[in-house]
């Protein structure tokens, strides 16, 4: 297998990769229907996989531990700044989100007699000064929150504790403990400790249910539940929906969206990959070029995508032209006009491509999730803390004060954070349920998402695409030492 290049060298880069990591987030970027029905898994989809488990060795910690101290400040040291550890104003925002978090931390101070202090860093400054700090044997704090593509970089260069190199296999970790995950997979252990929580991270397909039926089409979601709902199905449903008036002006498009986020999913839905598993780049894998393909007859051949904008903003949101499909972050769906829409919103998972053997239709990215530096004491013991402040939602919510058992359930959990915030971005919340088991059931981790150059080649060359400045065969191949000179950089012998 492939590994990232020696220390010196990662080191050298240590700076550009933070300061491309903090760019990460500013990207260049009628006919009657009944309701749509209510969510079903169908009967061909596989059960749901996790890549990083899968991946991970069998090689675990023995029994931990005994706790060795009756008391211990955790050094958390983070780019975010919104971390409290105090009794909060009544008068900040959300100040009962607050307090939750806050009397959790003296739930644990009374158990276990631990504390936790925060200590801020700048995002672009927060990766060089841990890496100087672990190399120098003295980590900046007990706990780390770095910037995503940078996690590979310190597992690799063994700057942070792999978690099964302090968790026994038989904690909850490894199973059903819906509060914590392990994440940030690589080379067959974790170095991340996520959050287990709804992931609403991926990209949506949304689609808007009236003109869908103005168009005299059956609701995708009915395609979606028979198992019908392929690529070959979209681009007739693209045809339908993408009119020209009678002047010859374009009165709406089939698709639209942010060229990397829709060959994401498409490489996706194809079975294909951004980076593979063997730590290559696929842009040469048949299902990969296939996909580059369907997203060249959309937007160049047949003309039923949005043309390209230079704005990223205009490419997510629906501008002042109506489009029947869209892909976007699903953060943005309530924003800009499209936001006036909301009641004709629906969801559905991404078509199956003709390559699709797994059932997946999305790409995940790693999820955020602290480490713990090389050099720290007791690891387990700062693991345990993590998981306890995760608590906060279980023990203080609205939800645990009206449970019968004064604990909020996994159940109760996932109601909740449907019903606050995914269901109000849809029409329906069985739209809602949909797109979430498109992103947390038919999705696989791809390391490719989490690599900025990856993503700035795929909008790169569907922007290209769209423009018309070439066939996807033509721009693959003008790139292709472009992509290797990206696995060199972040992959070698």
């Amino acid at each position: 297998m492939k590994h990232f290049k020696s220390v010196l060298l990662v080191a050298s880069l240590v700076v550009a990769l933070a300061i491309l990591a903090a760019c990460g987030n500013n990207e260049p970027e009628q006919v009657e229907n009944d309701p749509p029905p209510e969510q079903e898994t169908p009967q061909d989809t596989p059960p749901e996989t996790n890549q990083e488990e899968e991946e991970q060795d069998d090689t675990y910690a023995e029994d931990p531990p005994a706790q060795d101290s009756p008391t211990r400040e955790f050094v958390w040291v983070t780019w975010m700044p919104d971390h409290q550890t105090f009794d909060p104003d009544p008068t900040i925002e959300d100040p009962d989100y607050i307090d939750q978090r806050w009397i959790n931390l003296q739930r644990i101070y009374e158990e276990y007699g631990w504390s936790v202090r925060f200590e801020v860093i700048e995002h672009d400054e927060i990766f060089p000064m841990f890496v100087t700090s672990v190399m120098a044997g003295t980590p900046l704090g007990d706990i780390v929150d770095l910037p995503e593509s940078a996690y590979l970089l310190a597992a690799e260069m063994g700057l942070i504790q792999s978690l099964e190199s302090f968790i026994p296999q038989t904690d909850p970790i490894w199973s059903d403990d819906w509060w914590v995950m392990p994440t940030a997979a690589f080379q067959g252990n974790h170095y991340g400790i996520a959050n287990r929580s709804i992931n609403t991270g991926d990209m949506v397909l949304g689609y808007r249910r009236d003109l869908i039926q103005a168009a005299g089409l059956e609701d995708p979601a009915y395609l979606w539940e028979r198992g019908e709902w392929t690529w070959e199905v979209f681009l007739d449903y693209l045809r339908e929906t993408t009119i020209i008036g009678p002047d010859g002006d374009m009165v709406q498009y089939g698709l639209r969206g942010n060229p990397h986020r829709m060959l994401q999913l498409m490489i996706a839905s194809n079975d294909g990959a951004i980076v593979t598993e063997d730590l290559n780049h696929g842009f040469g894998m048949p299902q990969t070029v296939r996909a580059f393909e369907f997203f060249q007859q959309i937007f160049q051949t047949e003309s039923l995508g949005h043309p390209y904008i230079d704005y990223w903003g205009e490419l997510t949101g629906e501008g002042g032209l109506d489009t029947a499909f869209f892909v976007t972050e699903m953060w943005t769906l309530g924003w800009g006009p499209r936001g006036e829409q909301i009641e004709h919103v629906g969801g559905v998972p991404f078509p199956t491509g003709p390559d699709n053997t797994s059932g997946n239709v999305s790409i995940s990215a790693m999820r955020p999730g602290p480490a713990i530096p090389r050099g720290v004491e007791n690891p387990y013991e700062v693991y345990r803390m993590i998981s306890e402040m995760r608590f906060a939602f279980r023990f203080y919510s609205d939800e645990a004060y009206e449970s019968e058992i004064g604990e909020a359930t996994v159940e109760h959990f996932l109601n909740a954070t449907r019903e606050g915030w995914v269901h109000t971005l849809f029409a329906t919340a069985e739209d809602g349920d949909r797109v979430l088991y498109g992103m947390n059931e038919l999705s696989r981790f791809d390391i490719g998402a989490n690599v900025w150059d990856f993503q700035l080649m795929l909008y790169e060359i569907g922007g290209q695409i769209m423009r018309s400045e070439g066939t996807s065969a033509q721009l693959l191949e003008a790139h292709r030492q472009e992509m290797d000179d990206i696995i060199a950089t972040q992959f070698s012998e």
